[in-house]
């Protein structure tokens, strides 16, 4: 009987673990990699010339040129972070740019 339901369980887990892998055809189809108003997903985020040196780590600010957002982006590490404003509000590139005029 310990066989059976530890049988039962290994293969939930296998079978949860392929559900969750995509083949490179699912990638290809979503809206990131897809050309959105003449925009493909290298051109969709846009490095600006700031850059910001803290402790050790150098960021870059870039924006979405699709939605206008502001994010800083390492080249050392993965990922994007939003940059907000005071109120807690995402921050487009024409807000950011009235702030650097101040």
């Amino acid at each position: 009987m310990k066989k059976k339901i530890i049988l039962i369980l290994l293969s939930m887990v296998l079978v949860l673990n392929f559900t969750g892998c995509g083949s490179s055809t699912d990638l290809e189809n979503d809206n990131n990699t897809k050309k959105v108003e003449g925009k493909t997903d290298e051109t969709r985020f846009i490095e600006t010339k700031d850059v910001y040196k803290i402790g050790f780590f150098t960021y870059y600010v870039c924006y979405d040129s699709k939605t206008n957002i502001v994010y800083l982006t390492s080249k050392n590490q993965s990922g994007l972070t939003v940059m907000y404003d005071s109120n807690g509000k995402p921050i487009t590139i024409d807000e950011y740019n009235k702030t650097k005029e101040k």
